[in-house]
């Protein structure tokens, strides 16, 4: 209920969170929206996005509530979960890739770099529930070790 809510209030705002001179000047467009002040109790839900990505935040929040609440239920079936888990992860990111929806080039590649790790995440227990893991003679720890490693890689990218 609460991202409707954001959304509402976003959408009533739209025009000056994504100010027409951004089309034709993007950097200027983050000009006039960040010395906007009366966007100022907003600023938590669009700054980090570019103007015309004001929606981002809320369309983030529902898709980590399907990543969180929303696979689980999918099915009784494991592998089927994480091949779910798989399909939305590439295609979170392709669009990471080919949005860039962030303000900074960085920002971008960090999320990009950890919509991989999610793919990593959901691939791994894909491959244990199917048994390919032994076909290539991994071990259990040997993929979580793995695992734990690439998400602190991102992690560490972030700090």
């Amino acid at each position: 209920m609460i991202p409707v809510l954001w959304f509402w209030l976003l959408w009533g705002r739209r025009h000056d969170l994504d100010p027409s001179v951004s089309n034709s000047d993007p950097r200027l467009g983050l000009y006039v929206r960040d010395r906007d002040e009366t966007l100022s109790s907003l600023r938590f839900l669009f700054d980090s996005y570019r103007c015309d990505r004001w929606w981002f935040e809320v369309a983030e929040i529902y898709r980590r509530v399907v990543f969180v609440s929303v696979i689980p239920l999918v099915s009784v079936n494991k592998a089927t979960r994480a091949s779910l888990g798989c399909v939305l992860a590439v295609l979170s990111m392709l669009y990471y890739r080919e949005e860039k929806p962030f303000r900074t080039t960085f920002t971008n590649l960090i999320a990009y770099i950890a919509q991989a790790a999610i793919l990593m995440t959901f691939y791994a227990a894909l491959s244990i529930e199917t048994g390919v893991m032994i076909d290539f003679g991994l071990k259990d720890f040997g993929m979580g070790l793995f695992l734990a490693i690439s998400n602190l890689c991102v992690l560490g990218l972030a700090l």
